[in-house]
């Protein structure tokens, strides 16, 4: 599962990147392009890790949503920031009816196939979406 550490040490980055520049956009009004572009990551960050109360998420479903933002952030950019959740919810319903043998593929180490798949099954996904 060294991939899972991987991917959430990613995460766990981008999380304090956004929180610090959250507190510095608050001073200032003329953000540079980079910092707005951080600034929408991590919005977007916050509202993926949101979890609805009883509703729990599996290891392969989180493993899923983190691999797709860390890896596929330009695609995620054309949903709205309010939509993120339903996307969310949306994606992992697609995933469990269409191709519950990838989130079987994800309790194992992430390879080359695994991450190629996942690239599919998302665009797929966006698209309908």
């Amino acid at each position: 599962m060294s991939s899972v550490k991987k991917i959430a040490g990613s995460i766990k980055l981008d999380l304090a990147q956004y929180r610090e520049l959250e507190d510095f956009a608050k001073f200032g009004s003329d953000l540079d392009p980079s910092v707005q572009l951080s600034l929408e990551k991590g919005r977007y960050l916050v509202e993926l890790l949101k979890q609805q109360q009883h509703s729990p998420v599996s290891i392969e479903e989180q493993i899923l949503l983190m691999y797709v933002f860390s890896n596929l952030y330009d695609q995620l950019r054309n949903i709205r920031l309010d939509n993120i959740g339903k996307f969310e919810h949306d994606l992992i319903n697609y995933v469990r009816t269409m191709h519950a043998d990838l989130l079987k593929m994800l309790s194992s180490a992430m390879g080359d196939d695994i991450k190629n798949n996942i690239f599919n099954v998302v665009h797929s996904f966006i698209d309908r979406f």
